[in-house]
């Protein structure tokens, strides 16, 4: 499956925010979901992608730090998730697993989208693996329902079908 986060949105997109980069040590859910122990520090990158009227998705990326390479803020600011883990690790060595669902915002999102309690967005969680199968990076992707769609073109004995 191929999924670049910003296609979806694409047509909406005027302004990509860099709102934050840092080196965080993990939380829990870090720790669980990385597979790291609690020493193991993380980049924590988060952006807002906007159109002219308004917010309309809120992205949050976590990749493994590694102190020998750097993060460059103009390259994170405008690259999908695959390519912020490449700046450390090969884009072809990569393996990813996707989550997709529907979820209630929470307040931070609620906050960053302008959105009121209660109000669906689209989430894509993504997990990205090395080539050895350790997981290198996780995120999310909160989407404004209104501004997104999921499609996908499968060929099946030559005859396109459209879901």
């Amino acid at each position: 499956l191929h999924f670049n986060e910003t296609d979806i949105i694409k047509d909406y997109i005027d302004k990509v925010i860099l709102l934050e980069v840092r080196i965080i040590l993990p939380t829990s859910e870090l720790i669980k979901q990385l597979k790291i122990n609690k020493n193991q520090k993380v980049v924590l990158i988060r952006r807002l992608f906007s159109s002219k009227k308004e917010p309309i998705a809120y992205d949050i990326k976590y990749m493994l730090y590694d102190k020998c390479k750097p993060t460059v803020e103009e390259v994170i600011q405008y690259a999908t998730f695959p390519e912020l883990v490449a700046l450390s690790t090969p884009l072809f060595s990569l393996k990813k697993e996707l989550i997709i669902k529907a979820q209630n915002a929470q307040p931070e999102e609620q906050k960053i989208l302008k959105v009121s309690h209660g109000c669906s967005l689209l989430v894509v969680e993504q997990k990205l693996f090395s080539e050895q199968d350790k997981p290198i990076g996780w995120g999310k992707i909160y989407y404004k329902g209104e501004y997104c769609q999921i499609g996908a073109i499968s060929s099946l004995n030559e005859k396109l079908v459209k879901t």
